[in-house]
């Protein structure tokens, strides 16, 4: 009785054990790919500044391409408990450059996890012959007078104070956008937060 009941202890232990160093190794991941991301943002931010960034178009799935994006902050934003709320079509194919995408979905969903309070959500959607997509949080909203400033290089809202950030991501979002023809802006929430 006592092996079993050790063996059984042990193997709870062992499990338990498991079960922490993949919550840290996939934390220890999350951090690894932001650290790489933002070192990319200030090599991107060097080569627009140059006019050297070019963009390569294919087709692309970016319901999956969110979805990927999604899966990737999934743990932090489980650790933080906060629910990631996707409105994504299946099978949402358009024409656009796949890296430039996957660093404005990145960005976007970083800022909404900083400052998200218990929710995030994003919504794509087709319209004309192009798409929209709105990511928002519950977090306590970007002031009106500083909704235009976001998109600046280096901007931090006067909010910020329990939230760090370079300054860099939005600024590069709008630059990307604007190289593939389309805008950005940030409005208010149905809350009426923006």
């Amino acid at each position: 009785f006592k092996q079993k009941t050790a063996y059984e202890m042990t193997s709870s232990l062992v499990g338990s054990e498991i079960c922490i160093r993949d919550r840290y190794l996939a934390v220890i991941k999350q951090n690894y790919h932001r650290l790489h991301s933002l070192v990319n943002q200030l090599l991107d931010f060097r080569k627009i500044d140059s006019n050297k960034y070019r963009l390569r178009y294919d087709i692309c799935d970016v319901g999956q391409l969110v979805r990927e994006q999604l899966a990737m902050f999934g743990p932090t934003a489980q650790q933080r408990r906060i629910r990631l709320i996707e409105e994504i079509p299946d099978r949402l194919m358009q024409i656009t450059d796949r890296e430039a995408l996957t660093k404005i979905i990145s960005n976007l969903l970083s800022n909404a996890l900083r400052f998200a309070a218990e929710e995030i959500h994003i919504c794509i959607d087709r319209r004309d012959d192009g798409l929209v997509m709105e990511v928002w949080d519950d977090g306590p909203g970007i002031p009106a007078e500083e909704r235009e400033k976001v998109f600046e290089a280096f901007y931090q809202t006067r909010n910020n104070g329990f939230a760090s950030g370079v300054g860099i991501g939005l600024h590069l979002c709008r630059i990307f956008i604007r190289l593939m023809g389309g805008t950005i802006t940030a409005t208010e929430r149905p809350d009426g937060k923006s």
